[in-house]
């Protein structure tokens, strides 16, 4: 078995009771991102790698490696270039003959929409490669949205990726990008059109952003960020039938009301803002895009409050039926070089008409008094000016005025005066950057919960501070697993000492203010759990899991 990485390749003889990293002759001294593996007959491979993945300009080093020996030794194949330079590629051999392979590979480090650095063809099991000069080629029927397959990937070429040959014929194979599936029927001479991710030009709707497929027979099942897609007639007709009852939405937050225990709202992973229809499990999209945060006032329920990336906040008051454009106040909104793509929206559960909230572009706060119908910057005194990025604010149930943020370099800032100055907090131990969420005991406001998502098992993941920010300690590692990233904390509004935190591995509950942890909650799936909703009463908890929908728990 070999099992690709973003830390190297991986082998095992003993069908995976053990592993051991394979030495690849990459000419580089980095740790290789392994991205796909073909086996190309008998005991030969091919693996798609990048030799230098972490450097941010210039080439990441695309290559492709050969084995013939089930991965014991491994040479570099030969002709695996692009004047471009190529950085993240996926490889497939023909099942019909595996000396066939095709490649995909994007330009290192893009900055445009103009990213495919070519697709590759070898006809020798991957040992020597051949560019088929394919982002120049023009689709035999083109559009005004796509004439070239340049832009098959369309800037997105470090996340888009699904390359399937056909079973019976080595001559066709389709290419997934961003915005559609791109067949060859020629061995890689023309290439066609055959989805569209808004069902435009007479093609069939296939969502957008592909990362997997399959194939059997005549039928093709291609996996997008909008769930499965089947095609049994080489791409000319697909249905998203096989997803009905499947629950896999990534969902960013989720958005509830006591004065509608009914209604839900919640930003789902490229696939929009969903408000919750009646009580039934049908939640409809209003908004498109990417959702991020999203809100439901506290004592109107048909007044909701949606998201899309880089700052932009949405209002409906029709119960979500309908959302306008509700940025005005905050300049950075819609700007990708001055607002975070992940749009938060921070709600104070302290005041009696529910309308003060909150929100942040990179480098400011930002404050609405009247539920996003105007927003007010708050003071940036005493916040960095330079490499500072706002990651998640919290404001103090009980005073509006006490206001945290956690920002980029593991950094937390903190006001009294509400954000007319900020200051440094103390520095938390062991702490491995990435903090994601912050939040205050809704009684004392001196007392403080930071989170973290770093990918570092040796790291932790959750802080308290009793003293307003001047000192923390990590209280990950009692129940609640060391090392495990945690989304984010939230303390029940009805009780200091019970604590939940959403992590990648479902929900946690402490019931000692953080001293020990436990699972909370049965029938929770090992899941990333990014939002969790507590009612005014306590009597109700509801999760945003992403990839396994939303959970509540009575």
């Amino acid at each position: 078995m070999l099992a690709a990485t973003n830390r190297g390749l991986y082998r095992s003889t003993n069908a995976g009771a053990s592993w051991t990293i394979v030495s690849l002759p990459t000419g580089q001294t980095a740790i290789p991102y392994i991205w796909s593996i073909a086996w190309t007959g008998g005991t030969t491979f091919a693996v798609s790698l990048e030799a230098n993945p972490g450097v941010s300009t210039g080439t990441t080093d695309g290559q492709v490696m050969r084995t013939t020996d089930n991965g014991v030794s491994w040479v570099k194949a030969t002709g695996y270039t692009v004047a471009a330079g190529i950085g993240r590629s996926t490889i497939a051999a023909a099942p019909s003959n595996r000396n066939t392979l095709y490649a995909m590979a994007a330009i290192p480090n893009a900055s445009s929409s103009s990213d495919l650095a070519d697709i590759l063809k070898s006809t020798n099991g991957g040992a020597t490669w051949t560019a088929l000069g394919a982002a120049k080629k023009r689709y035999t029927k083109t559009n005004t949205e796509s004439s070239t397959l340049a832009t098959l990937l369309n800037g997105q070429g470090w996340y888009n990726h699904m390359v399937q040959i056909d079973p019976t014929n080595a001559n066709v194979a389709y290419f997934g990008g961003a915005l559609l599936v791109a067949k060859t029927s020629d061995g890689g001479s023309t290439f066609t059109q055959k989805s569209n991710w808004l069902a435009q030009f007479s093609l069939p709707y296939v969502h957008a952003d592909f990362h997997a497929s399959a194939m059997q027979g005549s039928t093709l099942i291609v996996g997008t960020d909008g769930g499965l897609f089947k095609s049994t007639d080489g791409g000319t007709t697909f249905t998203d039938a096989l997803n009905v009852g499947l629950t896999t939405h990534l969902i960013y937050s989720v958005g509830s009301s006591p004065a509608n225990v009914n209604a839900m709202i919640g930003g789902f992973q490229d696939n929009g803002t969903r408000v919750r229809s009646g009580t039934t499990t049908t939640f409809n999209q209003y908004i498109g895009g990417d959702g991020f945060g999203s809100a439901i006032h506290r004592t109107n329920a048909n007044t909701m409050l949606g998201s899309l990336y880089y700052s932009r906040i949405y209002k409906s008051t029709d119960g979500g039926l309908t959302f306008a454009l509700a940025s005005t106040g905050i300049t950075e909104s819609n700007n990708s070089s001055s607002a975070p793509f992940n749009t938060g929206i921070t709600t104070w559960e302290g005041a009696a008409n529910a309308d003060t909230i909150f929100t942040w572009s990179n480098t400011k706060v930002y404050k609405s008094t009247n539920y996003a119908g105007a927003w007010t910057a708050m003071g940036v005194t005493g916040l960095p000016t330079t490499s500072f990025y706002i990651r998640g604010v919290g404001v103090a149930t009980s005073n509006v005025n006490v206001v945290g943020i956690v920002a980029n370099g593991g950094r937390v800032f903190l006001s009294n005066n509400g954000g007319t100055s900020w200051t440094t907090a103390g520095a938390l131990p062991n702490n491995g950057s990435s903090l994601s969420r912050i939040a205050f005991d809704p009684t004392n406001p001196a007392i403080v919960y930071v989170t973290s998502v770093a990918a570092d098992a040796t790291k932790n993941h959750i802080w308290k501070s009793t003293d307003s920010g001047v000192t923390w300690t990590a209280i990950d590692g009692t129940g609640l697993p060391t090392g495990a990233p945690v989304n984010m904390v939230k303390v029940d509004p009805n009780s200091s000492s019970t604590v939940y935190a959403g992590t990648h591995f479902g929900v946690y509950r402490s019931v000692d203010g953080g001293a020990t942890w436990a699972r909370f909650g049965t029938g929770m799936p090992l899941v990333n759990v990014d939002d969790i909703y507590i009612s005014a009463d306590s009597t109700m908890v509801r999760a945003a899991s992403f990839g396994r929908g939303f959970w509540q728990l009575n």
